[in-house]
């Protein structure tokens, strides 16, 4: 082959895959945004999954301080009644 023949045949691969190849490089984000859509996953669909965590692990805490607060409760209650019956 000449070397006219080699480089036409190299532009024309070079033009097929700058045709073909820069729409998809364009586009992929695009198009990914739309398949995770379809497919349900989004970063907001992970945003709520750590939000339900966070809020699990907020019940889970506030759960702890009301059974902290009641025991103290009961033995502030205790300490009065005993302080009560040493002063009569």
């Amino acid at each position: 082959m000449d070397p006219a023949t080699v480089t036409g045949i190299c532009i024309i691969i070079a033009v097929f895959g700058v045709v073909f190849w820069l729409p998809v490089i364009v586009f992929f984000p695009v198009i990914r945004s739309i398949a995770d859509r379809i497919a349900g996953r989004s970063a907001a669909t992970a945003q709520i999954g750590d939000l339900q965590k966070k809020v699990l692990l907020l019940e889970h805490e506030v759960t702890e301080l009301r059974t902290r607060q009641l025991s103290l409760e009961d033995t502030h209650k205790f300490d009065q009644e005993l302080t009560k019956k040493r002063k009569d």
